[in-house]
């Protein structure tokens, strides 16, 4: 984990600095008369070049899918959900800084290109709970979805309390135990 604080680990910082960066120097050059024209016309917005690298990843993995014979364009074109859908997700990605998000969004693009089996308002609504996600809650998925991938912290993270319960010297009101990762339920 980088050098953060625990007010930066749980509330991130949502905007990166190159955006910050790019919006004051855009600023300032509108102090000119069409000086902020001539600065969009030299520099792209970091914005702009997030989405750009995000739909270029996409379209880099849907071109395998149709490499692969898991789907073709046609049948992508004849489905006018996949376009408007792909397109909100668009539409999130330039909002968003966020590399897990990005990361997530750009799966359910290239899942979409492989499953034709849902309603568009079930797409909708899905995209629309995929918008509300942070950070926090895609790992947390992720530690439902396969928990073996956390173990390391979580271990550390037990021994973290277990060493604050029982340096209080009180009797233990919380017992410990340690995290199983067995998928077995009981």
């Amino acid at each position: 984990m980088k050098n953060e604080d625990g007010f930066t680990v749980i509330n991130p910082v949502l905007e990166p600095t190159s955006d910050k960066v790019y919006r004051v120097a855009n600023t300032v050059a509108s102090i000119v008369p069409a000086g902020s024209n001539m600065f969009q016309a030299v520099f792209t917005s970091p914005i702009q070049k997030r989405t750009d690298a995000w739909m270029k990843d996409v379209e880099v993995r849907i071109m395998e899918l149709v490499k692969q014979g898991s789907t073709d364009f046609e049948t992508l074109a004849n489905r006018p959900e996949f376009s408007a859908i792909l397109l909100r997700l668009i539409q999130e990605v330039e909002v968003s800084s966020q590399e897990e998000k990005l990361e997530f969004l750009g799966n359910f693009a290239v899942n979409l290109a492989l499953d034709n089996t849902l309603e568009a308002d079930e797409l909708y609504m899905l995209v629309d709970m995929l918008k509300t996600l942070t950070p926090s809650h895609i790992k947390a998925l992720k530690l439902y979805d396969n928990p073996s991938l956390f173990e390391e912290r979580l271990i550390e993270l037990y021994g973290f309390a277990k060493s604050l319960i029982d340096s209080r010297g009180s009797p233990h009101v919380l017992e410990l135990k340690p995290y199983s990762f067995e998928m077995n339920p009981r």
